[in-house]
């Protein structure tokens, strides 16, 4: 299980999830800082990960066919650090981690 976090996630999200046995890296590593949605979806893609983000032109990109290896969106505002974490453990453990063209809402 891969997760590509994008810039605005929390580093405490990283550790948690790496902890917890997710292939965590920032979208920074797999792209310049700045780059475009579409860019860094499809380098989260090609990384074979799906990437965690609050900005919701991901999901447009998403909606309109632009190709991704999945999307989990949140609210900014709807969870703390820790709670954010929680979600993702338990989207985790649910088995319904997105793949490929797949968007999950958290």
């Amino acid at each position: 299980m891969k997760l590509a976090l994008d810039e605005h996630i929390a580093s405490a999200v990283a550790g948690a999830m790496a902890r917890a046995g997710v292939e965590v890296l920032s979208i920074r590593d797999l792209t310049r800082k700045g780059s475009p949605d579409a860019e860094n979806m499809a380098a989260s893609a090609a990384w074979g990960g799906a990437i965690l983000t609050f900005d919701t032109d991901y999901l447009a990109l998403a909606k309109s066919g632009v190709p991704h290896g999945g999307v989990i969106w949140c609210p900014q505002r709807k969870y703390a650090v820790s709670g954010l974490i929680r979600a993702l453990l338990a989207l985790r453990a649910s088995g319904l981690w997105p793949g490929p063209g797949e968007v999950h809402y958290l």
